[in-house]
């Protein structure tokens, strides 16, 4: 009798390691030894977004979702806001606006990193576990504001 075949899993890569780093790195600003870190470790998570967005546009000329153009839209009229004459400064314009760019960019690279839907749906329950423990410290932080 023949053995069934079982699906290969797709190896662990950024894409998980991206999730993961989304909760881990704001975790670390618990630890008091890395404060003088902070600006490096917050800023660190939108940049890998924003790395994997270079990356993906360099490599490979992949169909855009059809969400897309209704933010690419939306990421050009923050472009042209930042010259709006209540902006503080150029700079904290185009910090804004990339900081919004890095939040948008998992919709152009991460579809190019999902293999198949076992893939997917290792993603999703990443997600939703590291998700569920974030809204739990949230809550205990209620409980103790300070830490």
């Amino acid at each position: 009798m023949a053995q069934p075949v079982r699906p290969v899993r797709p190896r662990w890569g950024f894409l998980e390691l991206f999730v993961i780093g989304q909760t881990i790195l704001p975790a670390l600003l618990y630890f008091h030894l890395l404060q003088p870190l902070r600006l490096p470790i917050r800023v660190g998570a939108f940049v890998g977004s924003l790395a994997a967005l270079a990356a993906a546009q360099r490599g490979s000329r992949r169909k855009l979702p059809p969400s897309s153009t209704w933010l690419l839209c939306a990421f050009a009229y923050l472009m042209l806001m930042i010259f709006h004459p209540s902006t503080n400064t150029y700079l904290a314009g185009f910090a804004q606006a990339m900081l919004y760019l890095a939040v948008m960019a998992p919709l152009f690279w991460a579809p190019a990193m999902t293999h198949s839907a076992l893939h997917l749906r290792r993603i999703l329950w990443l997600l939703l576990v590291l998700n569920g423990i974030n809204a739990a410290v949230g809550v205990l932080q209620v409980y103790d504001p300070k830490t």
